[in-house]
Formats: structure tokens, sequence, C-alpha cells
């Protein structure tokens, strides 16, 4: 991050952020189309836009409540906002004009006052009320982690290459790498750094993806030979983890409701070298081909993305308790159809991306109520606060053969 806050980017991060939360635009879509109009811009122009708007988003509330401003306000001054954050990373403000009416020493001494733990943590009331209430005092522990930028994580595809020969070839081209304890094919960068022009990454030696996401697929305990279903495929990072377990054997069936993104997993395949993928369309039709087909089913679900909030820090100013309670109903939906691809004997991962035990624990409970059937095996949380990374939740359940 630069020690100068240059007036055409920060000009630059108060439009985005006019889009994000007064638009409602996804910030990563319009992050993407700002970088694109402007082509000039370098790799550090590009970081800063993209870092300083992330971090905006996960202290917003918190950076208005520190000018005085409710975070709702449709006519909050972003100028004013970025301006905050700057004084909350240490620095003195620039005379620039629009920072003509901001008083530092007020602003800075509103943040060292703070104490309000929804504004400290920048949370909507709702939303801290609901973590508060399913976490007790683990919730405050893991949104302040979430207040975190999140470590940059790599996998490594060990059906091309290992992570030592990985890690030299990195260090070759000055990108430091740190294993990760107990996700043995992860290696966390150092110093990010965009990665995706590099011929490691379009040779298929890596994928991009978080520590704690790594953790998913191996819980599913694949052998080679398998049949297995990743029915909640979306961008296919979990399933090219599967291939490589299953060294390229037996077969997957990668599926999803989009086709878009049933492309973006065969792209990725062909650049990481499996073939036992065939990505398809999720229909009522397919599942019912399907019926008891698997050996292993990876459910995925849709959920709330309360776990992700270091990298999607906007979700947390759109979502809503009632939008919750909707993704919980999807979900019940889901395991309820979806499971019915599982073979007697198989197993099954029940995986989020969310903290709250209501898309969590509580959903594989009340499956296993309805389906005794199944049983559950073993249960994780991978936490924000523990790995650096981002906070995910796995089950895994066997379909006993005889019931």
């Amino acid at each position: 991050m630069s020690d100068r806050l240059y007036r055409p980017l920060a000009l630059a991060v108060v439009d985005v952020l006019e889009q994000i939360m007064k638009e409602h635009e996804h910030a990563a879509s319009v992050i993407g189309r700002k970088i694109s109009e402007n082509k000039k811009w370098g790799s550090r122009d590009r970081s800063f836009i993209v870092e300083t708007t992330q971090d905006i988003l996960r202290h917003y509330r918190k950076l208005a409540w520190s000018i005085g401003k409710e975070y709702t306000d449709p006519k909050l001054n972003m100028w004013h906002v970025v301006g905050a954050w700057w004084l909350m990373k240490g620095n003195e403000l620039p005379p620039y004009e629009q920072f003509d009416a901001m008083d530092a020493r007020a602003v800075s001494a509103r943040l060292r006052e703070l104490t309000d733990p929804a504004i400290k943590l920048s949370m909507p009331d709702d939303l801290m009320q609901l973590a508060t209430d399913a976490l007790q005092q683990k919730a405050e522990t893991e949104l302040e982690a979430m207040l975190q930028e999140a470590d940059l994580y790599i996998r490594v595809n060990t059906f091309k290459t290992n992570r030592d020969a990985l890690q030299k070839q990195l260090k070759k081209q000055d990108i430091e790498t740190a294993r990760v304890d107990g996700v043995p094919n992860a290696l966390r960068l150092v110093k990010r750094r965009h990665l995706m022009n590099l011929p490691q990454f379009k040779e298929g030696l890596f994928e991009v993806q978080d520590a704690g996401s790594q953790l998913i697929a191996p819980y599913l305990d694949v052998q080679a030979g398998m049949r297995v279903v990743d029915a909640c495929a979306g961008g296919g990072g979990k399933t090219m983890h599967l291939a490589d377990l299953m060294k390229n054997t037996g077969q997957i069936v990668a599926m999803d409701v989009a086709e878009i993104k049933l492309r973006n997993i065969r792209t990725r395949a062909d650049r990481t070298g499996f073939s036992n993928i065939r990505a398809s369309l999720v229909t009522d039709a397919r599942v019912e081909e399907l019926y008891q087909w698997a050996d292993r089913l990876l459910l995925d679900v849709p959920c709330s993305g309360l776990g992700v909030l270091k990298r999607n820090p906007d979700t947390k100013w759109r979502l809503t308790t009632e939008e919750i309670m909707d993704i919980i109903s999807t979900q019940q939906q889901i395991l309820e159809q979806y499971h019915t691809m599982l073979k007697p004997g198989g197993k099954m991962v029940y995986a989020t991306c969310s903290i709250l035990p209501q898309e969590n624990e509580l959903q594989v409970e009340r499956f296993i109520a309805k389906y005794p059937e199944y049983s559950l095996v073993q249960r994780q949380y991978a936490w924000p606060s523990e790995l650096g990374g981002d906070g995910f939740y796995m089950a895994l359940l066997i379909k006993n053969s005889n019931r």
C-alpha cells in the first residue's frame, strides 16, 4: 500500500464506492469495470484500487460513524469516508479541497473511543445480532478476524508437480511462499502478487484456492476409480481438487445451474490436465438419471457467505436476515433432492462458506433426523481467525446400506 494518497486514485475509489454502496452493485463487478476502463494503470495502481476499496468496505460502518454519519445515509460523502480510512491507517490527510471540511483530530478521536461492538466490527445490527446469538463470544473473534485482508493461497496440482518443486519455481520469479500447517498442498504467498499470467498457472501447476476451501475435497475421502458427483460445482475449484486426489481416474460429474460456470470448469480441466471430469447442467431429470450412481457426493451448497467477508466484504451491506432464511430453505431443498444420487454405503460432504450454525450443523442434524439412513461421521469448521483465510464448514455423512 502506498504511503501517499494520490488524488486520481482516490477519486477512482470514491467512484467505485458510490456505485457499490449507493447503487448496490457487486464490488467485484464495479472494481473490474473500473480497472478495465483505465488501461494505463500499472499493477501498483490496480492493487491500490482493489485493496483500498475492499478495506474500506470491511470497515465501512466504523468509518461512517467516525465522521458522525450513519452508514445507511444515502448522502454520505465518500471522500470523507476515504479520508477517515486514511486517518485510520495512521496517515495525515493530504491538502485536497475534498477534505477541507473534515476535522482530522475529531475523526481520529472517535475511532479511538469506539466501543459499540456492531460499529467497531462494522456489521449491520441485524447480522451482528444473528452472529452473536449463534456463536456467543466467538462471534466477535471471528468478525474481528474478517476485518483483516485475507491471505492469498494457492493449491499445488500434484497431478503435474509437487509442492517443493513449485515453491522453487516460484522463488526463481521472486515469489516467496510458505507452507500451511494442516493443509498439505497449500502454499501461502508471503506478498500478494498477480498470478494468472505466470507460466506455472497457465500450465496448470497450481490453482488459486483458499486454505480453508482446500480442506473440503479431502474430507470426502475419495479414492481412485470412484464415481463422484460435485453437485454444486460453481467455478470448479473443488472439482479440480477431487480430480487431483483421484489421480485423474474414475468419473466426476460436475453440476451447476449456470452454463457459464460449466464452461469455466471445462476450461480449467483442460488447463490442469484432468480428463475424468464431465460438466453437466443440474436438472431434475439429470438428478433422477444419477439415482444411487455416486460413491461420493459433494454438496458445497449456496450460502450466506458470512465466512468469506474478508474477500467479499460488500456482502454484509447487501445481505438481510430474510435472505438468509431463504438461503437456508434452499439448502434444505438441495439436501433433500440431491442426496438420492448417493448409493448405499457411499459418503457425502455437506459444506458451506458460512460460520452460522443455522446453515451448518443445524442443517445436518435436521437432515439426519428426517433421513435416518444417514449417519454423521465427522464435522469441522475452518475458522477465519485460525488459518488467516476464509471461514468454511464441512460435515461428512455416510449412507448406511442396511437401512
